[in-house]
């Protein structure tokens, strides 16, 4: 049975960026989540093919080896609650298969949630260094949700799943 963790985000600081594409958390909720899964390690040969562009990989990448299913049922159910709304983050949506030649031989995933940006991500320049509250929600989090941006005086902020967007009725 999957455990689910629900945070609730009034006690969290969260900025939702249309500039990366992970999602950054505290510490407290990354090493966990990590500790069962394998990290591919950044080897010479693998460097040399993301330099030379033939691996269809980028430099930002976190890469583990793929989970078995007994590992990714033991993986969180995160559920993030805004005000009335709850958007649902399972493994297999934050953990994603690559799309590269050969991917069927290394086993490689993408791991879509970590806790620092590394260089060049536009959440290095608003997390704090030792993050112990804040959440960066990238493009991986507008798969779940459609979001809304009013700018003016008062810049504000509408969350909706997709479903109540395609479906206005219900």
């Amino acid at each position: 049975m999957k455990k689910t963790t629900l945070w609730k985000c009034p006690k969290q600081q969260v900025l939702i960026s249309t500039m990366d594409s992970f999602i950054f958390a505290p510490k407290s909720v990354t090493e966990p989540l990590m500790k069962d899964l394998k990290l591919v390690p950044d080897n010479r040969a693998f460097k040399a093919g993301r330099i030379l562009g033939n691996s269809g990989l980028d430099p930002k990448d976190v890469l583990i080896k793929c989970p078995e299913q007994e590992v990714m049922d033991k993986l969180p159910i995160f559920e993030f609650k805004f005000g009335t709304q709850t958007f649902t983050l399972t493994p297999k949506e934050y953990i994603l298969g690559l799309d590269m030649p050969l991917d069927n031989v290394f086993n490689w995933c993408h791991i879509m949630i970590r806790e620092k940006p590394k260089d060049g991500m536009y959440a290095k320049f608003v997390m704090p260094e030792n993050n112990t509250d804040q959440w960066v929600f990238g493009q991986l989090f507008f798969n779940k949700a459609c979001v809304a941006f009013k700018y003016g005086e008062t810049p504000q902020l509408a969350l909706a799943p997709p479903k109540a967007i395609a479906n206005p009725s219900h």
